[in-house]
């Protein structure tokens, strides 16, 4: 099996490649990852040529169709179809209430979908594709085996008709159509494998009331423990490929005078200092006091003309040795990619704006030069190359993240823009980013506010968490909101677990245990509380009595 999925994972990327069933293919990128019951399957993301790309509702419904084919017409089609791309029915109305795919009685593939008379364009990011009501339906079986239920184009996945005659498989066909779905997709194709959480409990004992007992491990909580199917012990051990992509990417080094990382064994410090000693930024310097071609390129366009790597030369004394060193490129191409820094960080941060803009630098010295003016700073040297006009440093950087971070991650960075580097208009930045910063609020469903409400409510925490606000930066102050999807919590259990915990407490700790709660609990000492150093020699139960 392992290798009939190769075979066709081949075969499909050689069509799209190769044979340009899409059009001509300018990067692409794949996963393979295998399903809870150990099958194998691909995740794969292809970006077109310019001269490629899809721009119309006919160019759309060519590649992609998401309905029932005729039997009469395509008889082959059709049976492929019905067996393998259909999203079996879910949800209490279809006999199907533990379906994998429910949460909170709701299917997260929002399956089923409505009836479209015609293709809509890049709805939040997504096409919504032709699904007709023309009565084109048939009865499937449950996979849960409670009996049958009829279907119809409100529960077709979408696929394309080429590849699903010549595979015969499963093959989900989705064409995205703006930033925000390309990067969750770069996310989902990059997510690793399924887990889940396992409580283990003990058998009730006959005749005792007494719930379920947790059985408590504390080392074997953190043990990560993976099935491995024999697909997946067949495809590693034949050393078959568990990913791919179009171009390498090449992340290059960003640091200050003399800081940066050297990675050595104790004892071999110096030989260590020695051979990381020139990395891809200090070469850049060098290559450009010896190259004068060079000096029309930026750091981060380097890549395209040059290569980074230890290269063999011959010393004065004819040595053969290795140095890390710029050389002319002679084929391929690279993704450069200088790597992010903080604006906390506020000098290495502006080095690597500036690093964007500076040609031709043979030292640090010439980064921070400015219509031969040298300067104290690289911030001083930003800001004279009008790098710095208002909050645009923080636009920019916003912008970048904008590309790439989950709404999450943007929502802390932009707090931390906030908390951090004290910008000038924080309100314009907020109105600026506030569909990014809540793009992943605007997808789901039953909200009880609106999607910038539960963006500020997240940033207010984070600013809490450094001891300021909202409201001091000039953002509206966030309501009160509940999520309606958190976990429900056991109180009952809880209490027995705590209780049992505590009973287990030695005599110190339970000293420790009960003027700690006689702290929390008693009224002189609010609103200021009090504050506990808990200091309990290594080995001596510590994250026991944390948990009690």
């Amino acid at each position: 099996m392992a290798r009939v999925f190769k075979i066709k994972k081949d075969e499909l990327l050689n069509e799209i490649n190769k044979n340009h069933i899409f059009g001509k293919v300018k990067a692409h990128v794949h996963v393979i990852e295998y399903q809870k019951r150990g099958l194998p399957h691909m995740h794969l993301l292809i970006i077109l040529d310019y001269d490629a790309k899809i721009r119309d509702i006919d160019k759309i419904d060519s590649i992609v169709c998401a309905e029932i084919p005729n039997k009469a017409t395509h008889p082959e089609l059709h049976k492929i179809v019905t067996k393998n791309m259909i999203h079996n029915p879910c949800g209490i109305k279809n006999g199907n209430p533990f379906s994998p795919c429910l949460e909170n009685g709701k299917c997260t593939k929002e399956f089923p979908k409505e009836f479209i008379a015609k293709t809509r364009e890049n709805v939040n990011g997504y096409h919504i594709y032709q699904r007709k009501d023309d009565g084109n339906k048939f009865t499937v079986r449950m996979k849960n085996g409670q009996g049958e239920v009829e279907v119809n184009n409100k529960w077709i996945v979408p696929y394309n008709p080429y590849l699903l005659l010549k595979f015969n498989c499963h093959i989900n066909v989705e064409i995205c159509s703006s930033v925000k779905s390309v990067k969750y997709l770069y996310k989902y194709i990059f997510k690793g494998h399924d887990s889940c959480n396992i409580r283990i409990h003990q058998e009730p004992t006959a005749g005792e009331g007494r719930p379920n007992q947790l059985i408590y491990d504390e080392i074997e909580q953190y043990v990560d423990s993976r099935y491995v199917s024999p697909p997946e012990a067949f495809w590693r051990l034949n050393q078959f490929p568990l990913h791919g992509k179009s171009h390498p990417i090449y992340r290059l080094a960003i640091h200050l005078p003399d800081q940066h990382n050297v990675i050595f064994e104790e004892g071999k410090e110096a030989e260590a200092l020695e051979k990381d000693s020139i990395t891809s930024l200090t070469a850049w310097f060098e290559l450009n006091q010896k190259d004068p071609e060079a000096n029309q390129y930026t750091y981060a366009e380097l890549c395209d003309h040059y290569v980074f790597g230890p290269w063999d030369i011959i010393t004065e004394d004819g040595k053969k040795i290795k140095k890390k060193m710029w050389r002319k490129r002679l084929r391929g191409t690279v993704i450069p990619r200088i790597y992010s820094v903080p604006p906390k960080n506020v000098e290495k941060f502006h080095l690597r704006m500036l690093l964007f803009h500076v040609r031709g630098a043979k030292s640090y010295e010439d980064i921070r030069t400015v219509d031969g003016i040298l300067y104290d700073t690289f911030k001083g040297a930003a800001k004279a190359r009008n790098l710095l006009e208002d909050d645009s440093e923080w636009e920019k950087a916003l912008e970048e993240a904008e590309n790439n971070a989950m709404a999450a991650q943007f929502r802390e960075f932009f707090a931390y823009i906030l908390v951090y580097c004290t910008p000038h208009n924080s309100e314009y930045l907020w109105q600026r980013f506030k569909e990014t910063l809540s793009e992943d609020y605007a997808i789901r469903e039953n909200l009880m506010g609106s999607p910038e409400e539960y963006a500020l409510r997240d940033i207010e925490k984070i600013l809490n968490s450094n001891g300021t606000c909202c409201t001091n930066f000039g953002l509206p102050a966030p309501i009160t909101l509940q999520d309606n999807d958190d976990d429900e919590f056991d109180m009952a259990l809880a209490e027995f677990e705590a209780n049992e915990m505590v009973a287990k407490l030695n005599a110190g700790q339970r000293a420790a245990y009960d003027t700690i709660l006689a702290a929390v609990h008693s009224p002189v000492l609010r609103p200021k509380g009090r504050c506990f150093l808990w200091m309990v020699q290594e080995g001596l139960e510590k994250h026991f009595f944390s948990i009690a």
